[in-house]
């Protein structure tokens, strides 16, 4: 077998959605960053400092604590942040069953009080049954 070096560009997935959520999101000034997870915190505050960069600087940023029982699970979830009365973009980077999705986007307006909660991800699987559950959710 031979070994070749490949060059390979990572590009961050902010830049997909940023300017779409910046057009489309109403109440920018009104916004919290949400991660619905401890390991996507990195990746939401990048997301959190373009909209600063882009002179957003009341944007917030909360996390989700998630345990799971087992995969595609989660046993439970608790909110880290004040999201009262604010519009919730979760930056996740996998949609699978839409699980995780839809009950953070749960807790985040009956358990934290958000006024809208939106999702952003860069890879849609939508296993069964995730298009049921995003429809049935209290996402925008």
């Amino acid at each position: 077998m031979v070994s070749k070096n490949v060059a390979f560009d990572n590009y961050e997935g902010a830049f997909a959605g940023l300017s779409y959520l910046l057009q489309n999101v109403p109440d920018i000034e009104n916004l919290v960053v949400v991660s619905p997870d401890a390991g996507g915190m990195h990746r939401a505050k990048q997301f959190h400092e373009h909209f600063k960069y882009h002179g957003y600087n009341t944007v917030g940023l909360a996390m989700l604590h998630k345990e799971r029982k087992e995969a595609n699970e989660v046993d439970s979830m608790n909110l880290i942040g004040n999201v009262y009365n604010k519009t919730c973009i979760i930056i996740d980077d996998m949609i699978d069953t839409a699980g995780t999705l839809c009950t953070a986007a749960e807790i985040l307006k009956k358990e934290g009080g958000a006024k809208k909660v939106y999702a952003f991800a860069t890879h849609g699987i939508f296993s069964e049954p995730a298009a049921d559950r995003i429809a049935a959710s209290c996402l925008e």
